[in-house]
């Protein structure tokens, strides 16, 4: 398995067996804790550092995650095990992937990547936020009040706090730091 050095950011390559222990990260030398699953926070699924979960459906679990190669948010769809051990099943969710990648409308998201990383299937796409979810994020990477973001904005705090509730449900952050801290990358130069 791969995972996210939580210290260097550098991705460190290990034996499955060694999840849930510490090792050494082979790029700043730190002791470090791997991932107690091939799923959990900081586990790295094809080209995606995988956050935190955001969604669970029938056929599997959507993650917010971050895409390596590109520097940027997606969302990662992870085929259950009892799915992706069906061969029928996989080839449906490899279908469902590219016909997704052939629709190109600003009311779809785009799809980014299908692939198999050691038996887990996967299927990459945009985590899309609307203009208004993108202003909010602005307005509170600069420290913005809420009372300062309503008059910014031109809406009620009350409306105010449910956009960032709406936020945190959507990126599963925990909080407002989490949230800020999250999309700092993607909103500054």
């Amino acid at each position: 398995m791969r995972f996210q050095c939580p210290v260097c950011k550098g991705i460190v390559s290990v034996e499955d067996s060694e999840m849930g222990s510490s090792v050494q990260c082979g790029h700043c030398n730190k002791q470090v804790t791997v991932p107690s699953s091939r799923t959990a926070s900081g586990s790295v699924i094809g080209d995606f550092i995988i956050l935190h979960e955001i969604g669970r459906g029938g056929m599997g679990v959507v993650y917010l995650a971050h895409q390596i190669s590109l520097d940027r948010p997606a969302a990662l769809k992870i085929l259950a095990d009892n799915y992706a051990r069906n061969s029928e099943f996989v080839v449906g969710f490899i279908k469902e992937a590219r016909a997704a990648a052939k629709l190109n409308h600003p009311n779809i998201v785009q799809a980014y990547a299908v692939g198999d990383d050691d038996g887990i299937f996967y299927f990459a796409m945009e985590h899309d936020l609307s203009a208004r979810e993108q202003d909010m994020l602005r307005l509170l990477l600069e420290q913005k009040t809420n009372s300062e973001i309503a008059g910014a904005l031109f809406i009620s705090e009350n409306t105010v706090k449910f956009h960032i509730h709406n936020l945190l449900q959507k990126t599963g952050c925990k909080n407002r730091k989490e949230l800020i801290s999250y999309y700092s990358v993607y909103f500054t130069d």
